[in-house]
C-alpha cells in the first residue's frame, strides 16, 4: 500500500505524482523519539490513512521539513527523501495532495 502524491498547478492541472511507500512511512513515523511532532507540515501526514493537502508557499515549507528530518531517517531513504523534496520545491506547483489508498 502506498501513499500517494498529486502535484498541481494553479490551474488546478496534475502535473506530476508518485507514491510514497508503507514501509518508509513506516520508518518516519514510528521512530522512538517523535522528532516529527516538532514539524508542523511534515506530522500531518503521520496518519496514513488520511488525505493532506497543502497550498502556495506551505508546499515549500513541507519540502523544508522533509529536508530537516532526512537526517533522522535510516541512509536507505536520503534518496527518496531528496527526491520528494526536489519535486515539492518545483516553482509550477502550487497544490499537493497526498491520498491514502
Amino acid at each position: 500500500m502506498a501513499l500517494d502524491a498529486y502535484l498541481y498547478d494553479r490551474n488546478n492541472k496534475e502535473i506530476s505524482r508518485f507514491s510514497w511507500d508503507e514501509k518508509m512511512h513506516s520508518s518516519m513515523f514510528e521512530e522512538i523519539d517523535k522528532v516529527y511532532i516538532q514539524l508542523k507540515y511534515l506530522r500531518k501526514l503521520e496518519d496514513y490513512y488520511s488525505d493532506s493537502t497543502w497550498k502556495g508557499k506551505d508546499i515549500q515549507s513541507l519540502a523544508d521539513e522533509f529536508v530537516r528530518y532526512k537526517p533522522y531517517m535510516a541512509e536507505d531513504y536520503h534518496t527518496a527523501i531528496d527526491s520528494i523534496a526536489t519535486k515539492l520545491s518545483a516553482p509550477s506547483i502550487y497544490k499537493v495532495t497526498f491520498v491514502a489508498d
